[in-house]
């Protein structure tokens, strides 16, 4: 099952931050350092990194659909076809409710998809540091 989640917590400099975890609740290598460098670095609030990551979240949530690995075509391969990108652009620019009957849909068709969920950040516990 794919879970990915938001961590929101006060970084030792005394500014929040947020991470993409795992099931696990491991943070995601490659996810964080693109939000890190992007928005934290340069003083954005931390409300838009959780945005951006939510995106990156629901992209996993798009691949595990489809049976990529994301992090492996961007780094390993030719990163996704244009019919992919296509695809995936589809699927994030539809609401959560839709995306839950897409995942339900592919279930009733025989596939294992019912496995997958983001995790929204209410039905996590926030942890801080």
């Amino acid at each position: 099952m794919i879970k990915r989640s938001i961590k929101e917590f006060v970084a030792s400099d005394e500014h929040p931050m947020v991470v993409l975890i795992d099931e696990d609740r491991i943070p995601l290598f490659y996810p964080n350092v693109y939000a890190m460098t992007k928005y934290r670095s340069l003083g954005r609030a931390a409300s838009t990194t959780d945005k951006a990551l939510r995106c990156i979240g629901v992209a996993h949530l798009w691949a595990s659909l489809n049976n990529i690995v994301l992090e492996d075509s961007i780094l390993y391969s030719d990163f996704l076809t244009l019919e992919q990108l296509q695809d995936l652009a589809f699927f994030l620019r539809m609401n959560r409710k839709h995306q839950d009957q897409m995942i339900a849909q592919e279930n009733k068709q025989g596939s294992r998809l019912a496995d997958l969920h983001l995790i929204l950040p209410n039905e996590v516990p926030q942890l801080s540091c």
